[in-house]
């Protein structure tokens, strides 16, 4: 393990915007094709409540201000 990332990002959707949070830690470093594969990662699980116009980074401070408290949990692999 190099390290740990925490992730937030707005979710523009056909219906409403919606916020979310990845979380977790990275053995390698984290470039733009890791980074793009996380958003298409989110864009996809989006996909299956609406239809999903564009993933964007935002800041923890806007996360925290709209995020609504029922978030979606996706995990990407065992930690065991």
């Amino acid at each position: 393990m190099i390290g740990y990332v925490e992730l937030y990002f707005r979710i523009v959707g056909k219906s409403e915007t919606y916020y979310a949070k990845f979380d977790g830690e990275f053995g390698k470093p984290l470039g733009w094709f890791r980074l793009q594969s996380i958003k298409r990662s989110m864009k996809k699980v989006y996909e299956k409540f609406d239809r999903i116009d564009s993933v964007e980074f935002c800041s923890r401070e806007e996360w925290k201000e709209n995020r609504c408290g029922d978030e979606i949990s996706c995990s990407w692999g065992d930690s065991s």
